[in-house]
């Protein structure tokens, strides 16, 4: 099992920040520990910070009302994607400060670390490469997303599709 420190390093929101800058991330993050079917977050909520995946496994899912015939309005979810170590949740709304875009439910005991908005807010202040460095990492996704989306054309992949960028 890897370090927090060295789990950091290997994000690609992170990739190729020095030492240091690693290092003080790791030095603010507040480890999280959440039980199996337990909501690290939820949709339409504010967000607290960004959740780094050190153990266990989560799923991204999606609520969505939609009309059905003859039945009125019905609560579909659809799971968008798993991530386990090394994964990364709210990213989104640490950037714009709106709610959280989809549920993220533990499927087993999971243990994060937890960079909360404001220690983020003010390592962009000191370490502004942070800042370029999760833009490169977020274009990146977004350019990965629109490949799949005009390769398949179907409605499942495009839910797939859009698993890399969200909560």
């Amino acid at each position: 099992m890897l370090t927090d420190t060295e789990l950091i390093r290997k994000l690609d929101l992170f990739e190729g920040l020095n030492p240091k800058t690693i290092q003080r991330i790791a030095e603010l993050c507040i480890v999280r520990e959440f039980a199996a079917d337990e909501y690290l977050i939820r949709q339409g909520e504010s967000g607290l910070g960004l959740y780094f995946i050190t153990e266990g496994r989560v799923k991204i899912e999606v609520e969505r009302h939609v009309e059905v015939a003859g039945e009125g309005t019905k609560l579909v979810k659809v799971v968008l994607n798993e991530l386990g170590e090394g994964g990364v949740v709210g990213e989104f709304s640490i950037i714009d400060d709106k709610a959280r875009s989809a549920n993220v439910i533990c499927l087993e005991d999971t243990r994060c670390l937890l960079l909360t908005r404001d220690s983020f807010s003010k390592l962009l202040k000191k370490y502004p490469e942070i800042a370029l460095q999760m833009l490169k990492s977020l274009v990146s996704r977004i350019r990965s997303t629109n490949e799949r989306i005009t390769q398949s054309g179907s409605h499942a992949s495009l839910a797939a599709a859009a698993a890399t960028a969200t909560a």
